[in-house]
């Protein structure tokens, strides 16, 4: 389980992503033994200097690296592309991917894998590619777009703050980001944690960990006020 983010802001993009993994290890100890799953954290959100692209990957995959790098390279090894082309990069290869999976052939309840894809053009800034027997792309003009755990509660911000009705800037847009991202995994703790958040006005930057904590620190003051609210 992720939970991930993307906004089209009025002065450039920015792009969320919890980086909570979980590890379940089989037979360490006795053979055929279930080991309970350890939280380990590490980036989920893929760069292409060449495209400026930043990738988001959610969901499950047997390929030998994750498949947000595999895109990411892959975009790296393409001339410059036109807005009209991207849509058919992004439909062959996702194909491909799923060919590749040792579940290709056999249809899978939803989506073997989600990737937002984002990039500061005029036309769809954000794409949703959904890797499955079927693969689908969705595109986002404005507003916003979720990858992974897209029911959890935590949408509740950006519609209650109208993102798709009111664009904010990217400082704006990233505290937006933070809250999401933050609240979805207070309310789903097992399967997300953690926050990294990319920005894009001319390149992709990430933000610093000095930020990252001061945005977590507004979120632990924003928990107390609504605590103090209620009660």
């Amino acid at each position: 389980m992720t939970m991930q983010i993307a906004i089209a802001a009025t002065d450039g993009l920015v792009l969320a992503s919890d980086t909570q993994h979980r590890v379940t290890e089989w037979g360490m100890v006795n053979p055929g033994a279930f080991t309970p799953d350890t939280p380990v954290h590490s980036s989920k959100i893929s760069i292409s200097s060449r495209h400026n692209a930043a990738i988001a990957l959610a969901g499950w995959s047997d390929l030998d690296a994750s498949a947000g790098d595999l895109l990411a390279k892959h975009f790296d090894t393409l001339p410059p592309l036109k807005d009209q082309e991207i849509d058919n990069v992004l439909q062959l290869w996702a194909d491909d991917c799923y060919s590749k999976s040792r579940l290709a052939g056999a249809p899978t309840r939803g989506a073997l894998l989600t990737l937002l894809v984002a990039r500061p053009i005029s036309r769809f800034p954000i794409i949703k590619v959904l890797v499955n027997y079927n693969s689908v792309l969705r595109f986002g003009k404005s507003g916003y777009m979720v990858g992974g755990h897209e029911n959890n509660a935590a949408v509740f911000w950006p519609e209650y703050l109208g993102l798709n009705r009111e664009p904010r800037s990217v400082e704006e847009s990233t505290a937006i980001a933070a809250v999401t991202i933050l609240s979805a995994g207070e309310i789903n703790p097992h399967g997300i944690g953690g926050l990294e958040i990319w920005q894009c006005r001319d390149s992709w930057q990430e933000v610093p960990p000095e930020q990252i904590k001061a945005l977590t620190e507004r979120f632990d003051l924003l928990k107390r006020g609504i605590t103090k609210a209620i009660r």
